[in-house]
């Protein structure tokens, strides 16, 4: 049995990967759709969150390319469209 499968697996390995390949990219899909009412988010979603809004309050004042972003450090600011970009 293990040889026809080996012999099967050399014929079709092309195939056989793209197949693995698509059903893991299905699955890992399927998981964020099966995740109802959940926001998945890694370790810097509330940065990223942060910088969103203060290209919002920036656009809303007029400056539509902002090199500091005030809205970070308690006001302080940031530079973090210098490692970052905004576009």
């Amino acid at each position: 049995m293990m040889t026809r499968l080996k012999h099967f697996y050399r014929q079709h390995v092309v195939a056989v990967t793209l197949l693995f390949f698509l059903i893991v990219s299905i699955a890992m899909v399927a998981i964020v759709y099966l995740q109802p009412n959940k926001i998945l988010s890694g370790a810097d979603y509330h940065f990223h969150m942060n910088r969103v809004e203060n290209l919002a309050l920036s656009i809303k004042h007029g400056d539509f390319f902002p090199k500091i972003s005030y809205f970070f450090i308690g006001g302080m600011g940031y530079a973090a469209s210098l490692f970052y970009p905004d576009a």
